[in-house]
């Protein structure tokens, strides 16, 4: 049979090799995809609640630095005013819920502070925590609302931030004890009047929840953006490397394993169709070099056993 018989005969035949290896290629790099999604997905996520968590304390110390500057405005024209009246008049009058021209005047202030909707502020209170007459005990001296200066107790966790002089607190599950739901900032500022030995906070509560909502929205429209940019980049890397791979793994299969074995099983079948007058071309360094020249070798043995059999014409 002519080499270009041949040739034409083994080249139609495909090995199953070159699928399996490509198979096995996508299959490793999809998961890599995945994987590799996954842990810049994860990081960025870290990334995002650190960039969250950084944000809402920003917004929490400039709300805490404006409401001490509002507190550094009223408290000490506040304590000017309470000066005026004896501080067994002012303990007198909480006891009886008549109010002093100083309280009237800061509790004024502060209806007009929540109404105006002044940094958010939702609720005021003024709370004197020692003086010569109450000692330790917290009493509430004026409030946005009146009602929390008649029968209302500080919540115990509000005390204990009092007791340890925190500027502020972020309270997640809201303050039920003032109907209010949703994340909270409690801003506490101390004042001082070294002259009455008196020593009160101003406490102002701000809703954090309509910040942290808005952060959480952009930070979730960023994370998924991200990560569908991730996702794509990964896919078409995963897509240039797997087509760069096949290209080079069909032409390598092809050039160095399944041509020399398809012409090898070419060449077989027309032995055994009983053509002996055929040979399989060697290249010498290919891997099947030792294979080819054992099968030339066996077709000329079998050729040789079969002429010495038949014997001359």
């Amino acid at each position: 049979m002519s080499e270009r018989v041949l040739s034409d005969k083994y080249r139609s035949k495909r090995s199953g090799i070159l699928y399996i290896i490509t198979g096995l290629v996508v299959v490793v790099f999809v998961a890599f995809g995945v994987v590799l999604s996954l842990v810049f997905s994860s990081s960025q996520d870290r990334l995002i609640e650190k960039s969250e968590d950084k944000l809402i304390n920003s917004e929490v110390e400039n709300i805490t630095s404006a409401t001490g500057y509002i507190t550094d405005l009223l408290m000490p024209v506040f304590n000017q005013k309470a000066q005026e009246t004896p501080i067994e008049d002012l303990l007198r009058a909480l006891n009886t819920g008549e109010l002093t021209d100083a309280q009237k005047w800061i509790i004024g202030e502060m209806e007009r502070e929540v109404e105006m909707g002044v940094m958010g502020l939702e609720r005021i209170l003024a709370v004197m925590t020692s003086s010569p007459v109450t000692g330790t005990r917290e009493v509430i001296i004026a409030a946005s609302d009146l009602s929390y200066m008649t029968g209302w107790e500080l919540p115990p966790y509000l005390k204990d931030a009092l007791s340890e002089d925190r500027s502020y607190l972020i309270l997640e599950g809201g303050l039920p004890e003032m109907g209010l739901e949703g994340e909270q900032l409690v801003v506490l500022k101390r004042t001082r009047d070294e002259q009455r030995m008196v020593t009160a906070y101003f406490v102002g509560v701000t809703s954090l929840q309509a910040k942290v909502d808005d952060i959480n929205a952009f930070f979730a429209g960023e994370r998924d953006r991200t990560r569908r940019l991730i996702i794509a980049v990964v896919l078409v890397s995963i897509a240039v490397i797997v087509l760069v791979t096949t290209f080079f793994l069909s032409y390598l299969l092809r050039r160095r394993i399944t041509e020399p074995i398809n012409q090898l099983s070419a060449v077989a079948e027309e032995v055994m169709e009983g053509n002996l007058d055929v040979e399989v071309p060697v290249r010498k360094g290919e891997e099947l070099e030792k294979l080819k020249t054992v099968f030339n070798e066996m077709v000329r043995s079998i050729r040789e056993v079969i002429n010495r059999s038949v014997g001359p014409d």
